[in-house]
């Protein structure tokens, strides 16, 4: 009986080793997503001309910010937003007129209701032409 009574107190102190354990296991792996890379998105526009150029899923925001230059292509371009671990869109006046509106958010639906409600302050009637998320 002896042997048995400190079998089962040895048993119960490894599982308590073994739930401690799995409790900083779990730990550590929340820490580790947690810490997932940053993903960064911009967008740039040219007010006069009603170019634009957005980005997004890029490693860092100096790349982002290239990428929406480089695809707005024009002189007056200029990055209006940045957003990192979220949403963007951009709206611009449906008739061809100079309107635009960029909108931010955690999800597609309130970045295009910002990007939209921001054109449609600026007079134009607006349609989203472009959005995007990262993939956190």
């Amino acid at each position: 009986m002896r042997n048995g009574k400190l079998t089962s107190k040895r048993m119960l102190l490894f599982l308590t080793v073994v739930v401690i354990l799995s409790g900083a296991g779990l730990f550590w792996l929340t820490r580790a997503d947690a810490a997932a890379p940053v993903k960064y998105g911009a967008g740039a526009n040219d007010d006069s001309t009603g170019a634009f150029g957005y980005s997004y899923n890029y490693a860092t925001r100096a790349e982002a910010n290239a990428a929406a230059m480089r695809q707005c292509g024009r002189p007056g371009c200029n990055i209006k937003v940045e957003f990192y671990d979220g949403c963007g869109a951009f709206a611009k006046d449906s008739s061809g007129g100079t309107a635009y509106g960029w909108g931010i958010s955690d999800t597609s639906h309130g970045a295009q209701n910002r990007a939209l409600a921001e054109c449609q302050r600026r007079g134009g009637a607006c349609y989203i032409a472009v959005w995007g998320c990262t993939s956190r």
